[in-house]
This record gives structure tokens, sequence and C-alpha cells, in this order.
């Protein structure tokens, strides 16, 4: 099945739906041959036809759904009028009176009188709403600009708008349902057109989609993605260069019908409006039949949910510093657990969209897989791709989102449109991975690894040392799960102290002087020395390391062991030097300087997080024997 017909599956799932607002949403499905557009202004009517009042309308209120013709809802320049709900220059009569140029008199009541012609029409036709009668009568009476321009006086702003014919005007009546929420009035208007295209047998032509003989369309409508708003999924309107040239004497190379065409513009559009993930221009859908809330929920979550808006905002609600940990753990339990609510033995389409120019939307990647598969896969990067941190003694899962992927392998300082444009296309190239158990692509995971492998980078743009290696170092634990996914979970989630993998035993090692340059100093400070928290030995060479580990080793060692292991107390000298001892013997050659691979950074995180857990269990210990004193004294 084309993605087409599964985009027409989906509107006549929610046909019901069209034209309601649900709560708090800004957005509906729009009926066949409906637009929706922003009116500033609204006129109430008597019963009878009659002008009662006008009011501006605030921003918010002002998103409505009107009726429309294919050429109406197309319209840039041509002249071609909606049926109700239009600008000031189409339904009032005596606009054309306010004109001094007299051929802009003459195009301002062609223009109306199309309109009237067309309003007409619905008007006089059978089984037609009350409103629209009403509301008929009342334009034939020629008064509306006047009406408007004496009902804001006072209201310079909206009259010299109304001057000028641009607003658009709606209409209702006060004893009637409001035309734009009647769903009663849009079935009217679809009824009332299709049959009017039927009679007429214009563009009558084959349908590709149900094989039909049917009204088609060559007028696709534009504004399906906020993104891109003037951009059409289907366009091919120039007859020039190789366009037509072949087999097909014309433009019968595509032919749709009016009603499909409709219903796979206003689906689509509903789509991302309702669930779509943005980045940049380009958007990202994942849909099925029936209620697919978990399954836009998991791929929310795991493309873009970042976990420190999360801590803040729950920090902010508790009224109290929190570290994160119960954040940090709920984003993968969210995300498994979202994912687990996935109804099974569905088909789920995930489509990528984009405008490579303005007019045009392409349809970068359309894939159709069952829910078990995407479950099963999704749950695996919950799984796999995910690090053991310490928080407050208590082991937390870390497990990236991919948009911290995609930070930790290009986000230099602050992100512009380059970072956006590198975004999306690496987007589009890790969400197909995850969904289908694949790596994650060489060059991103590289990149990532280049990126980390240079910790002073984290410190441009005027970062304060400890903000930027925090910075660093969480996108140290983020790699270390990435590169535990690309390797099927092979890697251990926390410290392999048997581990002779010498990439491995290096990031262990640097990490165990960087731990004991930090105590150093810490202490000094404690003892009233000016000590700055500055950039450790072992993290200012860790690029080093990784390309000729072996020589940059014996320099760090040689730093630390003069400078800082010296003015260390017994337990503490003892317990650093020990664990370098127990790392060094492990290395299988210590003369090879050959450069490092994934595992370095890897031991670099497992090590340093062995060492927090050590450091806050014998922190808890301290602070339980104290209180314990404290309770034995009362």
């Amino acid at each position: 099945m084309s993605v087409f017909q599964e985009l027409i599956n989906v509107y006549d799932n929610n046909a019901e739906d069209a034209g309601v607002f649900k709560s708090g949403a800004d957005f509906t499905l729009l009926p066949l041959a409906h637009v929706s557009v922003k009116v500033p202004i609204q006129v109430t009517l008597t019963s009878t036809g009659n002008f009662l009042s006008a009011m501006a309308l605030p921003k918010e209120d002002q998103l409505t759904v009107i009726p429309a013709t294919s050429e109406s809802a197309t319209r840039s320049s041509n002249p071609d009028p909606m049926p109700l709900q239009d600008k000031v220059r189409y339904c009032a009569g005596d606009f054309a009176d306010s004109l001094a140029n007299k051929k802009e008199q003459e195009k301002a009541r062609e223009d109306h009188q199309w309109y009237t012609a067309l309003l007409g029409g619905w008007a006089e036709s059978t089984d037609v709403p009350q409103t629209v009668r009403v509301i008929y009568r009342y334009i034939l009476q020629d008064s509306l600009l006047d009406d408007l321009l004496r009902e804001f006086q006072g209201d310079d702003k909206t009259r010299k708008s109304v001057e000028k014919g641009d607003p658009y005007i709606r209409f209702r009546v006060d004893t009637l349902p409001d035309p734009w929420s009647d769903q009663t009035m849009f079935r009217s208007w679809t009824s009332y057109y299709l049959t009017q295209q039927q009679a007429q047998g214009n563009d009558i032509g084959i349908d590709y989609l149900t094989g039909r003989a049917e009204p088609t369309t060559k007028l696709n409508e534009k504004n399906i993605n906020p993104a891109t708003s003037g951009a059409k999924l289907v366009s091919a309107n120039d007859s020039g260069g190789y366009t037509y040239r072949g087999m097909f004497t014309d433009d019968d190379f595509y032919s749709i019908g009016y009603a499909q065409s409709q219903k796979i513009t206003h689906a689509l559009k509903w789509l991302i409006q309702r669930q779509g993930i943005q980045r940049d221009s380009r958007v990202f859908l994942f849909w099925t039949r029936g209620d697919d809330s978990a399954l836009v929920a998991s791929m929310k979550i795991l493309a873009t949910n970042d976990p420190r808006v999360a801590m803040y905002q729950h920090a902010q609600k508790k009224q109290q510093t929190d570290t994160g940990a119960d954040v940090a753990q709920s984003f993968r339990e969210r995300l498994l657990g979202y994912t687990a609510e996935i109804s099974d033995g569905r088909p789920i389409n995930v489509m990528f969209l984009d405008a490579a120019t303005t007019g045009r939307m392409a349809v970068v990647y359309y894939d159709l897989l069952q829910s078990d598969l995407l479950k099963d896969n999704v749950m695996r990067w919950g799984d796999q791709a995910r690090i053991v941190r310490y928080w407050r003694g208590q082991p937390t899962d870390v497990v990236p989102t991919l948009m911290q992927v995609i930070r930790g392998a290009y986000s230099v300082g602050k992100e512009g449109t380059r970072f956006a444009t590198l975004a999306k296309r690496a987007m589009s190239r890790l969400l197909p991975a995850i969904i289908h158990a694949r790596p994650i692509p060489e060059d991103i995971f590289a990149a990532f690894q280049r990126h980390i492998m240079r910790p002073l980078s984290y410190l441009s743009g005027g970062i304060d040392t400890g903000t930027g290696l925090g910075n660093w170092y969480t996108d140290v634990l983020r790699f270390s799960a990435v590169a535990n996914y690309n390797r099927k979970g092979v890697d251990s989630m926390t410290l392999d102290p048997t581990s002779t993998d010498r990439s491995y035993l290096y990031g262990r090692l640097v990490a165990v002087a960087n731990a004991a340059e930090q105590a150093a100093i810490h202490d000094a400070k404690k003892r009233g020395g000016a000590q700055s928290d500055r950039t450790t030995t072992a993290i200012r060479f860790l690029t080093n390391v990784s390309e000729r580990p072996a020589t940059t080793w014996n320099r760090i060692w040689l730093a630390v062991n003069r400078s800082y292991l010296d003015r260390m107390n017994g337990a503490q000298r003892y317990y650093y030097t020990k664990q370098m001892n127990e790392i060094m013997n492990l290395l299988p050659n210590q003369e090879d300087d050959t450069a490092l691979g994934p595992l370095f950074p890897i031991g670099f995180a497992h090590q340093s997080e062995a060492m927090h857990q050590r450091a806050q269990e014998k922190a808890k210990a301290r602070k339980d024997e104290t209180q314990d004193t404290q309770d034995a004294n009362e």
C-alpha cells in the first residue's frame, strides 16, 4: 500500500472529528474543501439578515475553518473568491465605490460579483443551512464597508485595514450555530461543491489512486508543514526542460482525484501539527491505525527529550536543589514504558519530510514496519545504550536521547544554522538506525569520539572550567552508552577490573590521575592555599594520550607523582598509587604507542564512576557515624 493510501486511511478513520478543535489545540483535521485562515474581524447578523455588530478578534481566537474551492484554496495572485468568509474586498459590495482608480473599481466589482454568484449558488441549493441564506441576504444589501467603518470609528488601526479591503471577515448569525464550528455547515459545502464538480464535468479523469473516473485536480494545497509553508507535496506545473518528455504528451503523468488530494493534504497537515517531530525545516512522522499516543510519546522521548530541561523543571516544582537522579532514571523508564504500550501487530508508518525549495516538499524517507519490530528495537536502545552513573550513592541508568548524541557529535559553542542543518540530517539517519536495530552510523560515532577527545573545546565561548568540563564529562558518559549499543551490549555498564584491553586500561589510568590531582587541589584549598579551579594535567593531555598513549602517560605520571602524590597523606597516596599500579600490571605492552580506540573514553568513564561511588559511600558512612555519635551523646 502506498503512502498516499495510508494518508487517505488516516483521514477516513478520523473524518468524524474534521473541523473540531480539541481542548487546548490550535489545529484541527480540515473538512474536505475547507481551509483554515486567521480572521481578525467578526460580523454578527440578525436572523433576518441585518447588520447587528462587529468586533476585532484577539489573536488567539482568529484561526477559523472556512469553505473553499480548489482555486481559492491555492490562490496567490489569482482572484478566485472563497464561498462564504473572505476578505472585505470580496464580501463588500460597496468597496468598489470607495476606490478612486477606475480600473481598481472594475476589478473590485468583478471580484464581488464572482463571490456573490458563488455564495448565491450554494444559498439557493437544497438542504443548505439557514445561516448561509441569512449571510447571502445581508451580502446583497451592499453595505458591509459602511457598516464596518461606522462600527470601528474609534479604532484607527482596524479602520485603516478595512479601508484597504485586506482583512478577512467571518460572519455569524446571533441565533444560529457559528458556521466555523458547525459540522452540518462543513458537510453541506463539501457535498454541494463535490456535486457541482461532478455535474459540470470539469477535469473529469482517472484517479490513479482509486482507478475511478472522477473530478481530478492539479491544484494541490500548500501550508502542509508550518516550517516550509509554501511547499506542496505534489507539484509539477512547469512545461519546460524534461518534465513532460517521454511517453506523456501533457501533464497526464499523474492524476489525483480532488477528494483524494484533499484527504492526503489535510491528513498530512493534521499529523504534522498533532505529532510531528520538527528539526529545522524537516519533520519526522510516526503513525499507525487506531490509538497511536504511545507510539508518538515513545518516539518524541527518544528523539528530542532533554533530561536537563526536565531536571530543572522538576527541581523548580520541588523548590529545592535536586541532583536529577530520579529524572535521569525516569527518562529510561518513560522510554521503555511508552514503548511497551505500543500495540502489537500493527503497521507503523515512518515518514520524513523536507522542502529543498520553497515550492516543493520532498519525502526524504518512508518506511512501513510492524509495531512488534519497532518496539523490540527501541527497547534495545533503552537496554543497551546506557551506562551506570552514581548520584548520592545510588546507581542510575544514563540513556542518551538522539538529540544529545547529535549535540555530542557536532555542537561546538553557539548552535547556528549550520548546526541545525547537520542536526536534521543526522536525525534522519539515527532514527532509521534505531528502529531497525542498526549501529549508529560510523561518521556520527567517529565525530562524537573526536569531540570528547578534545575536552578543552568545551571551554570555548567564555564557559567556566567547572561548567565546561561538567558538560564534557556528561558527553563522555553518553558516548560510552552509544559505544555499548554499537557493540550490542557486550560491554559492562560499570567498571570491569579484569579487562586487559589497552584502550580501556589507559582510560582507567587517566581517570585515576585526574582524580588524584583533583583531590590534591581540593585538599590544598581546604588548607587555605591559593589553588584555582583549573583543568588537570590528565585532562589537558587527554588528546595526546589517545594518539600516543605510552609516551604521554609517562609525562602525566611524572607530573602527578612529583607535584601531587607527595603532598597527600599516607592513605590517599597509597590508594591512588595502588590503583595505578594494578592497572599498569594489566597492560599487555607498556611500550606500545599506537593510537587508542573507542574503549579509551569508556574506561575513563567506568573508572571515574567507580571512584565517585567509593567517595560517596565513604561520605555517607562518615555522616552516619557522626549521626550515631550525636544520638549516643543525647
